[in-house]
């Protein structure tokens, strides 16, 4: 599934002090899902999203459905006389690289699709059946662990076959894991713990399940093992 939503601000064309986003009409809060309207890509196989719409969005804030999106300004400071790159408003807001995110997407045959993903940039990480809280919460496990996996951690000597990146959102997918499971796994849920960090993982995995079964057992054992 493709988002279809992004709340990064957007320069209107001769302001370069302001800004401007899409928020609800009814409580100004820009947690929203836009629709869109998606068309199959031959190239590549996959539908993809060709045009976003105002209406018929929903506000995650207030719970409306069905609403038209309202445009709101945004005053970030104009730039100084000289015009120095130092001065100029970034494109891209100083924030941590995964975020929780919402979309609404139809992806085939007119099904209405919505939900939460995680995202890096542009770029989803998975979808997270679970909504917004365990989208943020994964967003944050994938951030500490890709600090953690920058700063030199010992993630590398037990991950050879990941490069960093992949390394981090295996930890975090394991360090949530750790935490939302309460007693011993059954053998079902040991496969869906492979499942989730192949999730995580995504493109990763191909030829790597073995990786792939060695994660899961070190969650089990991280979780259980009390030597």
């Amino acid at each position: 599934m493709l988002p279809t939503t992004s709340n990064l601000p957007e320069s209107p064309a001769g302001d370069a002090g302001a800004h401007v986003r899409k928020v609800c009409p009814h409580c100004g809060s820009d947690d929203v899902m836009r629709t869109a309207t998606m068309v199959w890509d031959v190239a590549t196989q996959d539908w993809i999203v060709s045009s976003l719409h105002d209406d018929g969005a929903a506000c995650n804030a207030c719970n409306r459905e069905e609403i038209e999106l309202a445009v709101e300004t945004v005053d970030v400071g104009a730039t100084s006389p000289a015009g120095s790159a130092q001065d100029k408003p970034q494109d891209t807001p100083d924030t941590v690289p995964y975020t929780a995110e919402s979309y609404t997407a139809f992806p085939a045959g007119g099904r209405h699709e919505s939900g939460w993903c995680v995202k890096c940039g542009d770029d989803t990480v998975c979808d997270v059946v679970g909504g917004q809280g365990d989208a943020e919460r994964i967003a944050a496990l994938l951030n500490a662990a890709a600090l953690t996996t920058a700063a030199g951690g010992d993630a590398a000597a037990h991950l050879p076959d990941l490069n960093r990146e992949a390394q981090a959102i295996a930890l975090g997918t394991l360090r949530l894991i750790d935490l939302q499971l309460r007693e011993p796994p059954s053998p079902k849920m040991l496969v869906v713990m492979r499942q989730m960090v192949r999730c995580a993982l995504g493109d990763y995995t191909v030829d790597r399940e073995l990786a792939c079964e060695q994660l899961a057992s070190a969650a089990y054992r991280r979780t259980y093992d009390n030597h």
